[in-house]
């Protein structure tokens, strides 16, 4: 009778698994594709003022926190924070899920408190993964979810907490949804919730990229939180419009699809 090493053993078990979750997965890794945009700011860069302190100004001045509803880089005049994920229409299958996430699929996801802020601006949450509120400051926060398909939240988290309350979300988020501490008013962060990891978020440089997705046409949402949904994206040097904005893309296996720049201008933000 032959032997199978481990490796070989978890991957036929892995495979077994995926044959029976109704999900078409690729064959090889060269069948998976990346998804790559970029988002760029023209005009004056907007200058980000000093947020408006009201409670705790002894602690919260000492890294007086600044408006971070639209940021863009001087430099690179990226703007960061725009929030891409793939959505599906109703009745879609699941998309295959590349092996590469597994290790995160019920990792936890640490939501904290950091010089009166909320960080990161933008957390992406899988339904398998655990949501972690911490506190990194001298002083208490409350974190309150506005959701609209899982429950509602509101949780104090006391200073200097790494681990605080521990969440599961197992319903998807249509959009982001608004975190607030009514504590400090001006704190104010996103989460949004999906049912697999193909999203993200863009850097400084207003970099967007989705590695390992599965080849086939989807649908890619782009929403930040100024803008709404971005009612346009370039695609090749070509327009694309939609006021809800979503996006059919072509993904290829063993490439990247690199939508190349898409420039706003700050009447998109108004």
């Amino acid at each position: 009778m032959m032997r199978m090493s481990g490796r070989v053993l978890g991957a036929c078990l892995l495979a077994a698994l995926l044959s029976g979750s109704g999900a078409v997965r690729p064959a090889t890794a060269a069948e998976w594709g990346t998804l790559k945009a970029r988002f760029v700011f023209e005009g004056a860069v907007p200058e980000r003022e000093k947020l408006l302190l009201n409670k705790d100004e002894d602690v919260c001045s000492k890294n007086h926190p600044l408006d971070e509803e639209l940021i863009v880089d001087p430099d690179s005049r990226g703007i960061r924070n725009i929030v891409v994920w793939l959505e599906l229409k109703r009745g879609e299958s699941l998309p295959a899920i590349h092996p590469s996430y597994a290790e995160s699929e019920s990792a936890d996801v640490r939501l904290t408190n950091e010089s009166c802020r909320f960080k990161p601006r933008i957390t992406l949450l899988r339904t398998s993964q655990t949501l972690v509120l911490g506190n990194d400051d001298p002083i208490a926060h409350s974190t309150v979810a506005f959701l609209t398909y899982n429950q509602p939240f509101n949780y104090g988290v006391a200073p200097r907490t790494e681990a605080g309350t521990k969440l599961r979300l197992e319903k998807v988020e249509t959009r982001p949804a608004q975190i607030s501490c009514p504590i400090h008013s001006w704190m104010k962060a996103f989460l949004l919730v999906q049912n697999h990891p193909y999203m993200a978020v863009s850097d400084e440089g207003g970099r967007i990229q989705i590695r390992d997705v599965p080849p086939g046409e989807w649908t890619f949402r782009f929403w930040h939180e100024k803008a709404g949904y971005v009612a346009a994206i370039s695609v090749d040097g070509q327009k694309l419009e939609d006021r809800k904005g979503r996006y059919p893309l072509t993904i290829k296996g063993g490439t990247t699809t690199d939508l190349g720049d898409t420039r706003m201008t700050a009447s998109d933000f108004d």
